[in-house]
């Protein structure tokens, strides 16, 4: 009955204690699954930003390579006297060695 006593003793005032000490092998668990998360969470931020210069690579190029279909189309329309103030749709062909077309787009 005394040794109940001196354990509940010894359990309340490490409950009001302003510093508990914890044992290397009671948190060599924790320590470890916290290096475990770092680690992950370095990868993942690893991941997302390789992610994103891809991204804004490959955006560019499309840009780049929406401007350039752009200049040369209007380089062709030029070439041929297509009227600028006119306004046309530009077919390109599906097939290697087929013509394309600028049709004149009617308004209704």
């Amino acid at each position: 009955m005394s040794q109940e006593i001196d354990n509940q003793e010894s359990e309340n005032e490490t409950a009001e204690a302003e510093v508990v000490e914890v044992s290397w092998e009671d948190v060599k668990e924790t320590v470890e699954i916290r290096k475990m998360l770092l680690e992950a969470q370095q990868y993942l931020s690893q991941i997302l930003l390789e992610h994103e210069k891809r991204k804004s690579s490959l955006l560019s190029n499309v840009e780049e390579l929406e401007r350039k279909l752009y200049e040369t189309a209007t380089a062709l329309q030029q070439k041929h006297a297509v009227n600028p103030e006119w306004t046309y749709e530009f077919k390109l062909p599906t097939q290697e060695g087929e013509k394309a077309y600028f049709i004149r787009k009617v308004d209704s």
